[in-house]
């Protein structure tokens, strides 16, 4: 399992979520699982040559998830390619985050069922869907969680009011964990870093071992209205380096300023010193 969460403060949503995969409590298989992605959205009308080749709409959502990672990363990945290849009639609107959510939650059902038929409720996940919605003008948050009381697979999908910034959207193995703490730390930290509460609550929860099915480091992002992007976490290197370089760039626990470059081209994300 996992914790990720999602908050409004100001002018983004924010959004956080370890890092550890398990196979079952104890039996760690990575600290560095991406739980918190980037799905593109583009629409296509028609153009001069009377194909669908004139882009005129494109943004990213994030698509945060908890539960079974082969069915949640499927799901993504699919959702990921199929979502950049809308085409519609001029005139049409850029879609709904709802109508977002609706097509997401099909391609859940199917990976849920089909892994399911061999790992049963190790294939069911939940997840966040997040982001600016065009077609609204406001920021959006709708959850997904599957649902087999009835015994056969529903996924039922619950917008969150994402209005204030009060507002949290946790799912997971513990969300009372991370909603518990950072009730506490709202009430005795300074306001100036209420926007960061989450995901200090969360890095928090990790440090102390809190759940064994909580782990890693803690993976960030924000979708502004331009669209979401994952943040790198820049930690401060004490002592400096020979180099003189004293900050990390942190992607999944792993600093991506010491990877190799990509022929003459080298990582680079935006990033939020924290402490």
């Amino acid at each position: 399992m996992t914790i990720a969460a999602v908050w409004r403060h100001g002018d983004r949503l924010f959004a956080v979520a370890d890092t550890r995969i398990v196979r079952s409590p104890g039996n760690v298989l990575t600290e560095h699982g991406p739980k918190l992605l980037p799905i593109g959205i583009s629409c296509k009308k028609p153009g001069p040559s009377g194909f669908f080749d004139r882009e005129a709409y494109r943004t990213n959502i994030g698509f945060a998830y908890a539960g079974g990672t082969l069915p949640a990363l499927s799901t993504h990945a699919l959702a990921n390619a199929l979502l950049q290849k809308l085409v519609a009639a001029d005139g049409a609107p850029p879609p709904d985050l709802a109508q977002v959510a609706t097509a997401i939650r099909e391609l859940a059902w199917y990976y849920m069922r089909e892994v399911g038929e061999l790992s049963g409720a190790a294939a069911l996940f939940s997840t966040i869907l997040f982001g600016f919605c065009a077609a609204t003008g406001r920021f959006r948050a709708f959850e997904l969680k599957p649902d087999v009381s009835s015994g056969s697979l529903k996924i039922n999908i619950h917008e969150h009011d994402v209005g204030s910034d009060e507002a949290l959207v946790v799912i997971g193995s513990r969300p009372d964990l991370l909603r518990e703490r950072v009730a506490k730390m709202r009430i005795e930290a300074h306001p100036a870093i209420h926007d960061d509460l989450p995901r200090r609550a969360l890095r928090n929860l990790i440090a102390e071992d809190a759940d064994p099915t909580i782990g890693g480091s803690v993976q960030y992002g924000w979708a502004t209205i331009v669209g979401f992007e994952p943040i790198a976490s820049g930690e401060p290197i004490i002592p400096a380096l020979p180099s003189g370089r004293n900050i990390t760039s942190s992607v999944l626990g792993f600093d991506i300023m010491t990877f190799p470059p990509v022929g003459h081209y080298h990582f680079s994300m935006a990033g939020r010193v924290v402490v």
